[in-house]
């Protein structure tokens, strides 16, 4: 079940606890019934808070979070049967408090919580890293925690991020905020298939990619890549650590949640015509074409094949982006441009 919100408030045994680290999961108990766990969170308007708590224990505890403003007042509560997730922008400067406790205030158990929020040092210690363009990675996202990826910008660059369960029918669902080097959300989207998050125009800066189990109650790998361009591209892909010419067919591969970019050169007055086809599995290709100044200048997708078509109108390095459509399937493909 997924987590619900309620207002109601009540007074029960309280312990304050110190600030909590963005991205770093902690592990308490409620050790008695009705005794409350408080952390602080400093944070800055407009910024965004995000938070994630579960029980570990698989008991009858009832996670329940609140957020509290710097004044005291009750901003957000979110409840689940078993776990707990919210993500709100902060109307105004200061130290917000973080609660929780067992909605019933009669049940005990360990509980695991994360807070992400805007920090000059992030570190996330269980599956998170530095995220490099062209790179699929796999992780896994437990109850109670948040993923928190880290990607360079400069500005107007294109950005994306695509993510989706290792297996198809898991259990997992996924979400994912793209929170901006100002720290506010710049999208967000949950699923239970796949999720796509694409920003033109980025300022400079770190972007944050926060992966969520929108229930905060279950477990699983997951799959998540991301794009940025212009840019330098991850190396040590084989479907494009090599230049691809035109007039040359390639064979690639594009796992649940992948994507590959492809830098190429094109004069202005060039036409350039690429397909992407799937060769087996359920890959339904969508492609883009991202200009030097980092807009999308051209997209298309199709159930077993796509074709886009574009004539340039200035010159330098485009960059053909490969995807899955709705980025929860995928498989072989091969790809092709040429150049009239």
């Amino acid at each position: 079940m997924h987590a619900r919100n309620f207002i109601i408030d009540s007074l029960e045994p309280r312990q304050l606890f110190a600030s909590l680290t963005p991205a770093q999961t902690y592990l308490t108990s409620i050790s008695l019934p009705g005794v409350q766990k408080n952390w602080t969170i400093p944070i800055v308007a407009g910024q965004n808070i995000t938070l994630a708590s579960s029980d570990r224990s698989g008991g009858a505890l009832e996670t329940e979070l609140i957020l509290i403003s710097p004044s005291g007042k009750t901003l957000r509560r979110s409840i689940g049967d078993k776990g707990a997730f919210m993500s709100y922008n902060a109307p105004v400067s200061g130290n917000y408090r973080v609660r929780l406790r067992d909605f019933g205030a009669n049940n005990t158990g360990s509980v695991g919580v994360t807070a992400f929020y805007y920090a000059s040092t992030i570190t996330d210690s269980d599956d998170a890293f530095s995220a490099q363009s062209g790179r699929r990675f796999a992780a896994t996202i437990e109850p109670g925690d948040l993923d928190v990826w880290t990607l360079s910008a400069s500005q107007a660059q294109f950005l994306s991020v695509t993510a989706t369960e290792n297996k198809a029918g898991d259990v997992l669902d996924i979400g994912v905020l793209l929170i901006g080097p100002n720290g506010a959300v710049v999208s967000g989207k949950e699923s239970e298939k796949g999720i796509k998050l694409d920003v033109a125009g980025s300022s400079a800066g770190t972007y944050y990619a926060v992966v969520y189990e929108p229930g905060a109650e279950n477990n699983g790998r997951y799959g998540i890549s991301f794009a940025r361009a212009p840019g330098t591209q991850y190396s040590g892909d084989p479907d494009t650590a090599t230049p691809l010419p035109p007039s040359t067919t390639r064979t690639g591969d594009l796992p649940g949640g992948d994507m590959d970019v492809f830098g190429i050169p094109i004069s202005a007055g060039q036409r350039i015509s690429a397909t992407v086809t799937r060769t087996t599995g359920l890959l339904s290709p969508e492609i883009l074409l991202v200009d030097p100044t980092g807009s999308v200048v051209s997209t298309v997708n199709g159930s077993t094949t796509a074709t886009l078509n574009y004539t340039a109108t200035s010159g330098g390095t485009f960059w053909l982006v490969a995807r899955d459509r709705e980025s929860d399937n995928g498989g072989p493909y091969t790809i092709r441009y040429t150049f009239s």
